[in-house]
């Protein structure tokens, strides 16, 4: 059974919002609280206690009530002070070892432009080349933790694609979401056919979606499903 977050192919009533161009214009302003939410966010992952895929996780595991009622910047926000909540950040052991690990204003600019990374290092070879066909697994699960954190969305499981791209080895989120290490494994561009995804009865049968995926996520096409 998919996680809330896991929303891919379902059908939705409930209504898109419309944002009027003033509303996004002060949603983009400084003292908005959304960015607000992003800059304090990116302020408390500079003390490194938690990683891109563990704040994830955070938020795809918020209560289902309170992921489907919250905007965007809302799950940033509940998810955010949940880690805080079980890091311990604020907390009287934590408060020497914090108290230094201050993003500077003048060092923002920097931070952001270095990013991070994901690229690393394979002995292997990867086992697929541009061109191959290949299938999702079925049932596809997190093997390092239960209902943890995965990259592979339930609609696209057990479906055949083509790859098209090639990324190298990158830090696998499955496993570094849940600091069972980097576990680097190879990430492709997968195409897939509308209606391989959403049946033969979808109209459009010249549109494709593409998806990248860790190559534990994939098996060759000849394979049993």
């Amino acid at each position: 059974m998919s996680k809330v977050h896991d929303m891919g192919g379902r059908e939705e009533k409930r209504p898109i919002p419309f944002l009027s161009c003033a509303d996004k214009s002060e949603e983009l302003s400084p003292t908005h609280w959304t960015s607000r939410t992003l800059a304090i966010t990116l302020a408390m992952g500079f003390l490194r206690v938690w990683n891109l895929d563990s704040s994830r996780f955070f938020r795809e595991s918020l209560p289902k009530s309170e992921y489907l009622s919250s905007s965007y910047y809302k799950r940033w926000f509940l998810a955010l002070e949940k880690m805080i909540e079980n890091f311990e950040i604020i907390s009287n052991d934590n408060a020497d070892k914090f108290s230094n690990k201050v993003l500077q204003p003048e060092e923002v600019s920097k931070v952001l432009k270095k990013g991070s990374p994901s690229i690393r290092s394979k002995k292997e070879l990867p086992t697929f080349l541009i061109g191959d066909e290949v299938l999702t697994r079925t049932n596809f699960k997190n093997v390092f933790f239960k209902r943890g954190h995965t990259r592979l969305p339930e609609y696209a499981m057990g479906k055949k694609g083509r790859i098209i791209l090639y990324h190298r080895a990158h830090v696998y989120p499955d496993s570094n979401a849940h600091f069972k290490g980097e576990a680097p494994e190879y990430l492709y561009t997968v195409e897939f056919a509308s209606q391989e995804l959403w049946g033969k009865s979808y109209p459009n049968r010249k549109d494709t979606v593409t998806l990248d995926l860790w190559e534990p996520y994939l098996k060759k096409a000849n394979e049993a499903k």
